[in-house]
């Protein structure tokens, strides 16, 4: 990823998530960095993940960020947060 703020502060991607777990997700086209704080199971193959955000963006397509968000298996990434030196 080219992204600053992606190359400042993370240092990669991963699948297996808790609560807890800092994320990066994609929520109506737009992405945000959050955490999970509840996991809910739909089925045997499906789960959806609460998220709360910490960094997102605000314009005309997305104007306010939610409180949380659920957000399915599919469109959540977990993320790896590098430690100040």
């Amino acid at each position: 990823m080219s992204s600053t703020l992606f190359g400042n502060y993370y240092d990669g991607l991963g699948h297996i998530l808790y609560i807890g777990s800092t994320v990066k997700c994609n929520t109506s086209g737009h992405f945000i960095f959050g955490t999970v704080v509840d996991i809910i199971p739909k089925s045997d193959t499906k789960t959806m993940y609460k998220v709360i955000p910490n960094i997102g963006c605000s314009n005309a397509l997305l104007p306010k960020l939610k409180k949380y968000y659920i957000i399915s298996d599919n469109n959540i990434f977990l993320i790896t947060v590098k430690k100040k030196s």
